[in-house]
């Protein structure tokens, strides 16, 4: 873990430098979720889907933490997001199948 945390402040710092780096960001929010921390992880993926929102992964994700951190509300509400950027219809298919799962 101490390799980890030292990562994470890495990413963290890199980000401060940088607030508009998505690799920089998707990576501390990667560390914090490796951690146990999926609530930092969610903050930080709310960062990244406003610099990057066309892309389905990354709402995807977001939807995943929050549904992980008892949010389903945000969590229906980032894979409608996903369902307007996915481009595959397999996984369109599956988006859809989630979003009427979870009540949407």
């Amino acid at each position: 873990a101490g390799r980890l945390e030292a990562a994470l402040a890495d990413f963290r710092e890199a980000a401060r430098r940088d607030p508009a780096d998505p690799v920089a960001l998707e990576n501390a929010a990667r560390a914090a979720f490796a951690l146990g921390r999926p609530r930092e992880a969610l903050i930080t993926y709310e960062s990244l889907v406003r610099l990057e929102p066309g892309r389905a992964d990354l709402w995807k994700t977001l939807g995943a933490l929050a549904m992980q951190t008892g949010d389903r509300e945000r969590a229906l509400e980032a894979f409608r997001a996903a369902l307007r950027a996915e481009l595959d219809p397999f996984e369109r298919a599956a988006l859809e199948r989630l979003i009427l799962e979870l009540g949407g």
